[in-house]
């Protein structure tokens, strides 16, 4: 019984021993492991949901200024933009990067516009939106670009099966320090400056980019006008707006469909036209503008007396200027001491403050249907010779 009673006691005694010291430890460490990665796992979701907050606020103003453009109907969607803030924009660490694609060079500003002028589309959002105490930097681009219609791409140079369309790009930027630098975000919408754009494109499109010359001067006979560009098709036909700068005559296209050359005759009129290239499938270009300029020759008035009194030039009755003639026809004076009179003649004054004997010259314009001469000179002779 006693050695029964002491193999009890021992028994007892081992279960009321409990952990050792080395086991508490290892229990410890590993719960501090298990906890550490749950709280790194935990920060990186708040992390990654912080990061998918920022990107779509991102998003749904990209969209915004995207729906901005395309509510502005596509011919105003440049209004207002100076040459110079594009440019200023297209270098910009926000843009510049997204638009390697375009043609920065031409169609991406209003020529009339001034510095004081407010665009329709802004370039950059102002204010700049504030989300959760996070700044966008908002900016959006407008630039022409070559919409293939085999590959379905937009690219900076025009190709034979490309058509001509805008391009708005809208970029984004904002300050995370797991960017680096900043975060960015870009969305873009292209923009057919068609009068009833089609897409996808069925129709052919015609490109012109020059036309030389594309100032003539009336009876100064026929010129080869020469009009560069892309996807000129077989059969392609060429029209005007105005009949009274000529007729276009002799057409004919290059192998490439990149040149179509025709003779241009001005015998009818000085003015102003739009010329248009037309493939068989109604694929249609347009160039403006095709000048016939009026010819005007150089006058001379002179004139026995050395006192006081005025010359009056009727400076038109030598010039070419078609079949409206002087009907139409006005003098804009560009320099000298003469003035205009009644529209179509120079009038210069001699005497009186003056000296009463010498010769004066005055150089002058003449402008029909739009359309303006070169200057030429009227010379007023005052008791020194006669005029040839």
């Amino acid at each position: 019984m006693r050695l029964l009673a002491g193999r009890w006691a021992a028994v007892r005694r081992d279960h009321d021993s409990g952990f050792s010291l080395v086991e508490v430890m290892v229990a410890l460490f590993s719960l501090s492991l298990v906890s550490i990665a749950a709280a790194s796992f935990l920060v990186g979701g708040v992390r990654t949901t912080s990061e998918q907050s920022q990107k779509q606020n991102a998003t749904a103003l990209a969209t915004q200024a995207l729906e901005a453009v395309q509510a502005v109907p596509v011919s105003q969607v440049l209004a207002g933009r100076t040459q110079a803030a594009v440019q200023a924009l297209l270098g910009s660490v926000t843009v510049g990067p997204l638009v390697t694609s375009d043609n920065l060079l031409l169609g991406n500003y209003d020529p009339s516009a001034t510095a004081a002028s407010v665009p329709v589309v802004p370039l950059v959002m102002s204010p700049a939106p504030v989300i959760k105490g996070i700044t966008y930097q908002v900016s959006t681009a407008i630039n022409q670009c070559y919409l293939s219609r085999l590959l379905q791409l937009c690219t900076a140079l025009p190709a034979a099966d490309a058509v001509p369309v805008l391009r708005a790009t809208v970029g984004l930027t904002w300050g995370r320090p797991s960017c680096g630098r900043a975060c960015t975000y870009a969305a873009s919408v292209l923009l057919d400056q068609q009068a009833n754009p089609v897409f996808p494109l069925s129709t052919s499109r015609p490109v012109i980019v020059t036309a030389v010359p594309d100032t003539l001067t009336l009876g100064a006979g026929a010129s080869t006008v020469v009009i560069s560009g892309s996807n000129f098709g077989l059969g392609v036909a060429l029209s005007s707006s105005s009949a009274s700068i000529g007729s276009l005559t002799g057409l004919i296209r290059t192998l490439d469909g990149k040149r179509v050359s025709v003779t241009w005759t001005p015998t009818t009129s000085a003015g102003v036209a739009t010329v248009a290239l037309v493939n068989p499938d109604t694929g249609r270009a347009e160039y403006t503008p095709l000048t016939v300029r009026p010819g005007v020759t150089n006058d001379c008035l002179a004139t026995a007396s050395n006192g006081s009194g005025s010359l009056d030039l009727a400076v038109l009755t030598n010039d070419a200027l078609g079949s409206v003639g002087a009907a139409t026809a006005t003098v804009t004076l560009v320099s000298g001491g003469a003035t205009v009179v009644g529209g179509t003649t120079l009038r210069y004054s001699y005497g009186g403050g003056g000296s009463g004997t010498g010769t004066a010259t005055a150089s002058y314009t003449v402008t029909v249907n739009g359309a303006t001469s070169l200057p030429a000179t009227a010379t007023f002779k005052v008791r020194n010779g006669s005029c040839p």
